[in-house]
């Protein structure tokens, strides 16, 4: 690649349209110019122009790319006006031939809408590339990018740091570690192919070392599960020993693993004889206990019956002692009943004679109360007559007084309405007169208040456009928000899978493990179901009769047939067997459920992802000032974003209410103002008529005053007061006949029903006496019959109530059941007893729970020696069937490791990797070239040396340090050593190597033009002079070398100068 062209407008320090022929700089040139003229600007614009980037120079490192390019808009000239780019022409080699292309880029900057409102619209970046055929490449930003990049055969970083040489960049390099020289070359030679090779061998070993270090584990926990407790104590020290052993081994070996399954082996032989020990004791022990269990059956019923004697012994005891006061109740019993018999008879007499009693008083009461009500009844009919007369009086007299009062009162209301419409007519005038000015006034106001209106009319145009803009950015805002909100609903989601992927891994593990344990009980039981049939046929040898398996007529050692392989059968081993299929499935089926569930998490994964992108690009394409390139930068922005639009929206929505108002106003105001010039015209028609109103009342008012002069009555009060007397004496009269007739009714009354009921109560005696004669002669009947006196019974039912001859009956009745059941239970018993001895069942009891606890203790024993064989069978096994797997994973990881070691650099003694071994190959071509130049610059005293490769790999990994050798005394020294001058020679030498390597090692790849900034102010005459020939050299072997320096010396040694310099107006160059 080599520049011919350059062009830059209102980029950086270049605001005018800038065009710098390379041409003239023939091969070697100089660019010069004071410290911040515009120098490094150049070698930015091509950077830009080539890969829409910069290069650091003078730019703070840490910035975003955005932020960089923002700074590269000039600031002598308006953006918005003039339009920024940079566009290079040069050429390249492609398919062997050279060809020239052009590539022009604008940044991405703001500039005023095309429709001319105040609205500022957002560029975007662009790039176009002309073909060598001229034709435009036809892709979008990101495609043209990569095709540049193709064409060019270096990536934008490699760009800038092998064809621009900076005095700090590679003076860096030069004094780096191995660590960071490594970094650095693995782009520029390509050798990250071995550092992801070691990598994956990382990888790899990591993978063995965990296979290996699940089946240390499984084993560990194998041995972890054998039991100790209640073996011998010497087996528990021995197995507890030989787990302690494999559970504490850091590296697991299979070694130790055989150990322990040789100390189980003994175990599970030596608990096989004891189960059969402890079945003969526990059939014994059986006997013994059913004996027991029989003798204490025997003796229950006759134990019951002398049980059912002495029970009924001690209730005849009872009933004896009772005796006495039973016959008491008993003859108690008819005494209560018939003196609640006499009660209802005793009360029916007095009732009656309390009746009579009662009658004979009110009837005397009445005839003496008689004569009184006849002569009260009298005087009340005077008095009634009396006051009716009155009343007549008062009536007359008040109708007179009324028709003279409303006759006065009419001419008093005639004068007030009089008065009143004279006041509403002197005030109506003065209201039609203030009414006329104000309608007057409101209408010049009105006319005022238009022209104000229309004025801020004109103010407020443009406020609709604004809110326009405002609102597509609120939309736009939403749009971006809900893009947000959806983006972490996804990422939820997406949690939400990974947890159930992982609770699906879960299950799968317990399901494998399930089927584990189902088949090793399946496989037990089968192996225990074999060796049980061939106890079953030894059972049926007989001596001299062929044996159906081996045909041999001799059986001198025939299988035994254990208690417990007695209880196997066919049905169980299928039950296990199904258990064990079943297991099988549920474990397939959950691996299937595992494997969806991690599809699923995937899925969900890269649609997070592409919405994550989706939504970044989109913040771009509205918000292109902000630099953004996560979800977190969008919702950062979006949150910086809000109170700017709330703040916008808040003062636009105000200027556009204004502005809807004011036309509101102007809308009506014709009409308002219509209206108003009719009201002032109305008001003052209104005023006249007033007048005229006013005239007529006062004439009114007159006449009736002249009419009241000649009344009685010369108030109103006085008229009223009048009527109220008389009205007041009227209804005081009326009031007192009313009294009078009701007082008059009220004694009539009284008189009336005295009369009634003196003839009742005659009528009522006679039959009130025949009652209280019958019921008592009925009472004393009764007493008589059942022999009891007055003063008997009432004491009988005083003490008890009406039931309590029927507790008394059931409580006798009860102890003649209790005595006869007694006396029947106690012959039944003494005839079942016929005389035999009482059992003595303690003694039995205690004899059978001996019996049972012997039973259970070598029960429990031999139940312990089961399970004790059983679970460490199932260890044994387990041990067994895991030994080779460990063995090969350990060897696998043994392997892996190794290699993973060696490659990465990470053995002792040998901490020098496999791509720092590559590159040091590199580096001794580079360093091959390098010194021909650092030789000649330091006049044969210097040259750049790796460390020895024997001393790279000590201590950590040093294969790339570099060291300098003095030709002049034979030894190294550290490069740190080097002045800064000697410093610069060695930098620049080791970057003209670099550059001359990296296009040997790819001839699609063709350097042909280099910058070198700074430096060449720390060097000596000597020193610079041999430099410069030494590049001079370089650039006529078909390369372009153009140096960046403001050093004066320079411009005496280089022909060829690129002058610039910086005013007020920018930066302008000229060659020279």
């Amino acid at each position: 690649m080599k520049p011919i062209l350059l062009t830059m407008q209102a980029f950086g320090s270049y605001g005018e349209k800038t065009e710098i022929d390379f041409q003239k700089g023939g091969d070697f040139f100089l660019i010069s110019g004071d410290t911040g003229s515009g120098k490094s600007t150049i070698f930015d614009a091509m950077m830009f122009a080539l890969y829409g980037e910069v290069s650091t120079v003078g730019i703070n490192k840490d910035k975003k790319k955005n932020e960089k390019l923002d700074e590269m808009l000039s600031q002598f000239v308006d953006v918005q006006k003039t339009k920024p780019y940079a566009s290079l022409i040069f050429t390249a080699y492609q398919h062997g031939q050279e060809e020239t292309y052009t590539v022009r880029r604008t940044p991405r900057y703001t500039r005023p809408a095309k429709r001319g409102d105040a609205k500022l619209q957002d560029e975007r970046e662009t790039a176009e590339l002309l073909m060598p055929d001229g034709s435009q490449y036809p892709s979008k930003l990101s495609d043209t990018n990569r095709k540049i990049e193709e064409i060019v055969g270096l990536t934008a970083d490699q760009f800038r740091k092998v064809v621009m040489i900076a005095q700090g960049e590679f003076m860096d390099f030069l004094r780096a570690g191995s660590k960071e020289k490594t970094e650095l070359l693995r782009d520029l030679l390509k050798t990250d192919y071995y550092y992801q090779l070691s990598e994956r061998l990382k990888t790899l070993a990591k993978e063995k070392n965990t296979a290996a270090k699940t089946q240390r584990a499984n084993m560990s926990f194998f041995a972890g599960r054998a039991v100790t407790e209640g073996l011998p104590e010497e087996d528990a020290q021995a197995l507890e020993a030989a787990k302690g052993t494999v559970i504490t081994a850091k590296e697991l070996q299979p070694e130790q693993v055989n150990a322990l399954a040789e100390v189980l082996s003994d175990v599970c032989a030596r608990l096989q004889l004891q189960q059969r020990e402890l079945a003969q004791r526990q059939t014994t022990a059986q006997v013994e206990r059913d004996e027991c269990m029989k003798r204490i059956e025997a003796a229950q019923p006759l134990m019951q019956r002398f049980k059912e004697l002495e029970d009924a012994e001690k209730t005849l005891q009872e009933c004896a002692a009772q005796a006495d006061e039973i016959e008491k109740k008993r003859g108690l019993i008819g005494k209560i009943r018939d003196a609640w018999a006499i009660e209802p008879k005793y009360q029916r007499m007095k009732d009656a004679r309390d009746a009579l009693t009662n009658g004979q008083t009110e009837l005397a009461a009445k005839q003496q109360e008689l004569p009184q009500l006849k002569q009260t009844a009298a005087d009340a009919a005077a008095l009634h007559q009396q006051m009716e007369k009155t009343k007549d009086a008062a009536t007359t007299q008040c109708a007179e007084v009324e028709t003279k009062v409303e006759k006065a009162l009419e001419t008093f209301v005639a004068l007030e309405k009089a008065e009143k419409a004279l006041r509403q007519a002197e005030e109506a005038d003065t209201k039609a007169k203030a009414n006329a000015e104000s309608a007057k006034k409101a209408l010049d106001d009105f006319k005022k208040q238009e022209d104000a209106w229309r004025k801020q009319e004109a103010e407020l145009q443009g406020a609709e456009a604004a809110y326009e803009v405002c609102k597509q950015q609120n939309q736009q805002y939403r749009d971006l928000k809900k893009s947000l909100e959806d983006l972490h609903g996804n990422q939820k989601d997406v949690q939400e899978k990974a947890r159930q992927a992982a609770a699906a891994k879960d299950v799968y593990a317990s399901a494998t493990q399930k089927y584990q344990r189902a088949q090793n009980e399946y496989d037990d039981y089968r192996l225990a179901f074999l060796n049980a049939q061939a106890g079953l046929l030894a059972r049926e040898l007989v001596s001299g009769k062929p044996c159906p398996v081996c045909g041999a007529l001799e059986h001198p050692a025939p299988c035994q047939l254990t208690q417990e392989n007695q209880q196997l059968n066919r049905e169980q081993l299928e039950r296990r067997r199904k258990a064990a299929d079943d297991a099988a499935k549920a474990q397939e089926e959950k691996a299937k459920e595992s494997e969806s569930a991690q599809v699923k998490l995937t899925e969900r994964q890269k649609a997070a992802e592409e919405a994550e992108r989706k939504l970044v690009e989109n913040a771009k394409n509205i918000r292109e000032n902000v630099p953004m390139a996560t979800a977190a930068d969008v919702e950062a922005m979006l949150t910086a974003w809000l109170p700017e639009l709330q703040s916008a929206s808040k003062s636009v929505q105000a200027k556009v209410k204004a502005l809807d108002d004011v036309r509101k106003n102007l809308d009506g105001a014709k009409a308002e103002r219509e209206k108003l010039e009719k009201a002032a015209s109305a008001a003052q028609e209104m005023a006249k008529s007033t007048a005229v109103k006013k005239a007529e009342a006062e004439k009114t008012w007159t006449l009736h005053q002249e009419e009241l002069s000649s009344s009685a009555y010369h108030t109103r009060e006085d008229a009223v007061a009048q009527r109220t007397q008389a009205q007041e004496a009227k209804q005081k009269a009326e009031a007192a006949a009313s009294q009078a007739a009701e007082k008059e009714r009220q004694a009539q009354k009284a008189e009336t029903d005295c009369e009634t009921q003196i003839r009742r109560l005659n009528e009522e005696m006679p039959q009130k006496q025949a009652n209280a004669e019958e019921f008592n002669q009925q009472y004393q009947q009764t007493m008589a019959e059942k022999s009891l006196d007055e003063a008997q019974w009432r004491q009988l039912t005083a003490d008890y109530d009406a039931e309590e001859p029927d507790r008394l009956q059931k409580e006798v009745s009860d102890f003649d059941q209790r005595k006869s059941k007694a006396e029947g239970q106690c012959a039944t018993a003494q005839n079942a007893i016929a005389g035999r001895e009482k059992p003595d069942m303690a003694k039995l009891e205690a004899a059978s729970k001996a019996a049972e606890s012997a039973l259970k203790e070598v029960s429990d024993a031999l139940e312990t020696a089961k399970h004790l064989h059983s679970d460490n069978a199932r260890v044994l096994k387990d041990l067994r069937d895991g030994r080779e797997p460990l063995a090969e994973a350990c060897k696998a990881a043994n392997t892996a490791q190794h290699l993973s070691d060696v490659m990465a650099g990470t053995e002792s003694g040998n901490r020098m990797n496999l791509e720092t071994f590559v590159q040091r190959s590199y580096m001794e071509k580079i360093l091959c070239d390098a010194n021909r130049r650092f030789r000649d610059m330091s006049n044969g005293q210097f040259e750049l040396k790796l460390i020895n490769v024997e001393d790279a790999g000590e201590g950590k990994n040093k294969g790339l340090d570099l060291e300098v050798y003095s030709i002049v005394t034979g030894k190294t020294r550290s490069v740190n050593t080097l002045s800064g001058g000697e410093s610069f020679m060695a930098a620049l030498s080791l970057a003209l190597g670099m550059a001359d390597q990296i296009q040997a090692a790819t001839a699609a790849i063709h350097l042909d033009v280099m910058f070198i900034d700074e430096g060449f102010g720390s060097l000596s005459d000597n020193a610079r002079n041999e430099a410069v020939n030494i590049l001079k050299e370089m650039a006529g072997k078909q390369r372009q070398i153009g140096i960046i320096s403001h050093v004066s010396e320079l411009k005496d040694e280089i022909e060829n100068q690129l002058i610039v310099k910086k005013d007020d107006r920018g930066s302008h160059i000229s060659w020279r």
